[in-house]
């Protein structure tokens, strides 16, 4: 699996969509603002239907945790990882730490924070699929050598023009919502 940050194709959307938390007293975690950089997968043949985010604290450029999230249910994942003996179905679905990558002494406690305040807002993790299949479009856009044509959050379109994303569809059907 080869992962790339939403923001190498979406930096306008990315920077207005970033999601946040702020810990304003230190308990488990110092008081700070954290945020969530959003990474998805790029391998023309992998499905995982996956997020990784690399939370970081705003105070200094030091990744603190890699969590992991899968949002289809575990059928989904045992289907996938059907043949591949080192792959647990239930380590792909839902909330989790990434163990592929280092994890600071904050990281349980951050995926406290993910897992109950963040993860349970549906119309987050609605956005979270939209992002997961704009990155793959525009993953193979690149790699056959056509413009990604990235959405422009400035711009102006009306519902039922094509979308600017480049799928063909209106933009009332695709990127709109």
């Amino acid at each position: 699996m080869q992962f790339a940050a939403f923001q190498k194709y979406f930096p306008e959307l990315a920077d207005a969509e970033t999601r946040f938390f702020q810990i304003v007293k230190a308990s488990d975690l110092p008081a700070d603002t954290y945020y969530l950089e959003e990474m998805y997968c790029e391998d023309p043949n992998c499905d995982c239907r996956r997020v990784l985010f690399f939370v970081f604290p705003e105070s200094e450029p030091k990744m603190l945790a890699a969590i992991g999230f899968g949002w289809e249910g575990e059928k989904f994942y045992t289907r996938q990882t059907a043949g591949y003996a080192m792959q647990k179905p239930e380590t792909r679905k839902g909330p989790f730490l990434d163990e592929k990558y280092p994890q600071s002494e904050y990281a349980s406690a951050i995926l406290d924070v993910v897992a109950s305040d963040i993860l349970t807002d549906k119309a987050y993790v609605k956005r979270l699929k939209k992002h997961y299949q704009m990155t793959r479009k525009a993953a193979a856009d690149q790699r056959a050598g056509r413009d990604a044509n990235p959405v422009s959050i400035k711009e102006k379109v009306g519902r039922n023009e094509p979308c600017p994303c480049g799928s063909g569809k209106k933009y009332k059907k695709c990127c709109m919502g």
